[in-house]
């Protein structure tokens, strides 16, 4: 049975992958950088299907020239934007759910048409105004029970007014509260293979209270989700005992 992988990092260190190699800046993690490389690993390595939930205010798609409406255009290599292009092609169509992504796209007239078709075969994208992260009900039905989650957590997901310690702070949402809230609701009843938390960017030396308060929000984030890997291990030894005594 897989278990959860969890990546952090507290240097700067050097990322090689397909498309080469490049210097993570300490105290910013990015998607290109971690989510991708760990989603490819756990898709090689498994046979089961996984979930991907993102949590973002952005949909970090390709959704310039043209790609929307071509399914076969091809890749650009991966930045920050697009990263989860690369990582929906790794998991396959309608296993992604983005979570607090913003109600606003811009995207090009000549796409406009063929830009719901394009989200749909993507997965499923949850406004913060939309009413599945208001009612417990409509959200789990939207996630699926007994499922295994990959879960990638964007900390601009929050409102500015909690978290201006990123590279583009939300104007349209999340709280902090609401944000665990959901979280559990996406683990409850679904096993978690892992996760990232990604995009917290205060310079190291910033101790203003406003960034110290930033930093507090996001560590709380993390022991929480670490919290499910435990308590989903600990229900292990139940399961395999019960299955003992039956045979």
């Amino acid at each position: 049975m897989d278990q959860p992988l969890v990546f952090r990092r507290e240097e700067g260190v050097r990322v090689t992958d397909r498309f080469g190699t490049r210097q993570v800046q300490p105290g910013r993690l990015l998607r290109g950088q971690i989510t991708l490389p760990v989603v490819r690993a756990l898709a090689e390595r498994r046979t089961e299907s996984f979930l991907v939930v993102q949590f973002d205010h952005h949909l970090d798609l390709r959704i310039w020239e043209g790609a929307p409406g071509d399914p076969r255009a091809e890749r650009e290599p991966v930045f920050d934007t697009n990263v989860m292009s690369h990582v929906s092609d790794l998991v396959g169509p309608g296993r992604f759910v983005q979570v607090g992504v913003s109600p606003f796209a811009t995207v090009e007239a000549g796409s406009l048409d063929a830009m719901r078709t394009f989200l749909d075969a993507t997965g499923r994208q949850l406004c913060p105004t939309d009413p599945e992260l208001h009612d417990p009900a409509l959200f789990r039905a939207a996630i699926g029970q007994g499922q295994d989650i990959y879960l990638s957590l964007d900390i601009d997901v929050l409102q500015r007014a909690e978290m201006s310690s990123t590279g583009y702070p939300a104007e349209i949402g999340l709280s902090t509260p609401t944000l665990l809230r959901l979280i559990d609701l996406v683990l409850d009843g679904n096993r978690l293979v892992g996760f990232d938390l990604v995009e917290f960017a205060a310079d190291r030396s910033d101790r203003s209270e406003g960034t110290l308060s930033d930093a507090g929000r996001a560590t709380a984030v993390f022991p929480h989700v670490l919290s499910w890997i435990s308590r989903q291990a600990g229900e292990k030894p139940d399961k395999r005992s019960e299955t003992c005594q039956a045979r």
